[in-house]
């Protein structure tokens, strides 16, 4: 996996910052999505980061599209709290 696909991961799991398309189709779960967004090297690389998200970040966070909205709407409400309230 390119370290730049890890770093993505980290920072959506970690700062609850969105991904890129192809690792928001991964996250979302979307397999058709990935695998039609994706450069050639996480199309080779898709089988890892797959078992990375499984194996490594929260179960919380992805797996289907509402997973990831509620993930990313959390910080959302975080940083309009901060900011405005």
């Amino acid at each position: 996996m390119k370290d730049s696909t890890k770093e993505s991961i980290a920072r959506y799991v970690k700062e609850r910052i969105p991904t890129g398309g192809f690792l928001q189709q991964v996250l979302c779960n979307n397999l058709a999505g990935a695998v039609t967004s994706a450069d050639s090297q996480n199309l080779n690389d898709i089988h890892e980061i797959v078992m990375y998200c499984m194996w490594e970040i929260p179960s919380t966070c992805w797996g289907s599209e509402e997973l990831v909205e509620k993930w990313l709407s959390t910080r959302t409400r975080k940083v309009y709290e901060e900011n405005y309230e």
